[in-house]
């Protein structure tokens, strides 16, 4: 019984409840229902829209690019035929199950399971003014795929010859790609870090001439030349392939849209992003991260301090980061004082 039911599985079976229900929520953005609108209107004409529907202000001539129209068009599915709880409890769940991903890709099953918890709760906290039933949680959830799939790509030196046979899940990725950018137009931000993983390994080669990390960017930068020609498979064409740096580029949308704007220190909401980033620096500064992870952390910190909406890949990325420094901490501190070796 101590086996199944020990302190580990308490105190993380205990973090996941909480947290699954702390993550399925009612409708609270507003955009909720004139996605489910255009998601309608897309199944009654049996095409995209062209031009804005529902803006009066916006001529006809201007090209809508709709960016997330698979998304839309799920959306109204579940809410036509099941109503706006079942759609809360399937973003709840993904959401949840993307925190799940995340465990695993910090190996949370070998680390001290106090850090574990910790670092799961304070990121749920930290992407709470984000996390809600949204299309944006599809690129959460597809954002730590992703970066499971890396890590368990870069792992497989390191295991036995038999394990290293199997295909690797990372070779799936353009076929992930090709849901993501039907899905959401922050597909750009999958092709980003795994530029960055690419780099990270391409810089190990060139200093080390270790062929392992030569293979590893042979084969990674072969999968991100097939992704980055996935956004032609969309009915938007090349027209999505400049939609990212339109959004960016949009003065009135990063000044007008509340999500849009940085973080504001002052705002008790943002209190836990704030401690997730002093406690991911000092962690780093106490455990010597590794390359690509002190890369990919310095990535979505600047994301994150230019728009609250970018917490959510702050969350993904920086959680497993945070996990894996502190348990190196702790780990040194429990050769200096054994009787933490309880709580691991």
């Amino acid at each position: 019984m101590r086996r199944y039911f020990g302190p580990r599985t308490l105190l993380l079976g205990s973090v996941f409840i909480v947290i699954l229900a702390q993550l399925i929520s009612a409708v609270r953005d507003p955009d909720f229902w004139w996605h489910i609108r255009t998601g309608q209107w897309i199944l009654d004409h049996g095409r995209l829209p062209g031009h804005d529907l529902f803006t009066f202000t916006v001529p006809p001539s201007r090209v809508w690019t709709d960016h997330e129209y698979l998304s839309e068009v799920l959306m109204w599915l579940i809410y036509s035929h099941f109503g706006v709880a079942a759609f809360s409890l399937a973003i709840g769940l993904m959401t949840w199950l993307s925190f799940w991903l995340i465990y695993q890709r910090a190996g949370g099953g070998t680390q001290p399971y106090v850090v574990v918890g910790i670092a799961i709760a304070l990121g749920v906290m930290a992407g709470a003014p984000i996390f809600g039933p949204r299309a944006q949680m599809v690129t959460f959830f597809f954002t730590c795929l992703e970066l499971l799939w890396i890590e368990r790509f870069l792992a497989r030196g390191s295991r036995p010859e038999s394990t290293r046979r199997r295909f690797p899940a990372m070779y799936l990725f353009p076929l992930l790609m090709v849901l993501w950018v039907n899905m959401h137009g922050s597909w750009i931000f999958g092709l980003g870090l795994l530029g960055i993983v690419l780099a990270s390994e391409a810089l190990l080669w060139l200093v080390n001439r270790d062929d392992r990390h030569k293979e590893n960017c042979q084969r990674l930068g072969a999968v991100l030349v097939l992704s980055c020609l996935t956004p032609l498979l969309t009915p938007n064409g090349p027209a999505l392939l400049a939609y990212p740096l339109v959004t960016q580029g949009s003065q009135a949308q990063q000044s007008l849209i509340v999500e849009w704007l940085s973080p504001d220190f002052h705002s008790a909401s943002i209190h836990p992003f704030e401690a997730m980033l002093l406690l991911l620096f000092v962690g780093m500064i106490l455990q010597r991260p590794r390359l690509r992870d002190l890369l990919l952390s310095l990535a979505v910190v600047v994301l994150s301090l230019q728009s609250v909406r970018h917490m959510v890949l702050f969350v993904a990325v920086a959680t497993p980061i945070l996990i894996e420094v502190w348990a190196g901490v702790w780990r040194q501190q429990v050769n200096l004082h054994p009787r933490l070796g309880t709580l691991g």
